[in-house]
């Protein structure tokens, strides 16, 4: 099962699956083992999402929390607001060169190697976030398990919900189009909404 898809640098493209990460580039693939991230019971387990950043930094969120790829070996980036290994469901570094990480907790910035955990406390609908994008206005949406969408733009969130529109609270896939219009995958639906 391939969960998500990235382009990488020099025409590489990155490839999150069940059995871990892969990478597709000069027309063959590599499959990297996190051997380090095995259960007890031996189960490899699965790469939810992987992004490489403007560096060429390969990062990788898995159901064990974030991990990073050098050369051919992962290491668990410890992120202390989160207990414990976390699932890591969507990444996205931004254009200023933040890392985001969409998680069962909330969702983490990781910013000039400094931790920060937005929940609900801080203005999110909810603290399951699953999907990311950045709009060409530079604001950061995050679709939800159970809350919609929310937009962080000067400073400040805002949830999008039934309420305005979208036809399930579960919000994810998002996308954003070059004209600013953000599309918003529902749950149990066919369906996207866009905000512009």
């Amino acid at each position: 099962e391939v969960y998500s898809v990235s382009p990488g640098r020099d025409g590489r493209v990155w490839l999150a699956t069940t059995y871990g990460l892969v990478r597709f580039g000069d027309g063959k693939f590599t499959v990297f083992t996190n051997t380090a991230a095995r259960q007890p019971d031996g189960w490899m387990l699965r790469t939810r999402t992987a992004i490489e950043d403007q560096a060429g930094n390969v990062w990788c969120g898995l159901d064990s929390g974030l991990w990073r790829l050098h050369g051919e070996a992962f290491t668990n980036v410890s992120a202390p607001l989160l207990r414990g290994r976390q699932r890591v469901a969507s990444l996205l570094e931004d254009r200023q060169g933040a890392l985001w990480a969409g998680t069962r907790s909330g969702l983490l910035e990781c910013r000039q190697g400094q931790f920060r955990l937005w929940t609900t406390n801080d203005g999110l609908s909810d603290s399951l976030v699953f999907g990311l994008v950045e709009a060409p206005d530079g604001s950061l949406w995050a679709g939800s398990e159970r809350g919609g969408v929310n937009r962080y733009q000067d400073g400040r969130w805002r949830a999008f919900s039934t309420a305005e529109g979208l036809l399930s609270q579960h919000a994810w896939p998002l996308h954003a189009d070059p004209d600013g219009t953000v599309w918003v995958g529902t749950g149990g639906s066919l369906s996207a909404n866009a905000y512009n």
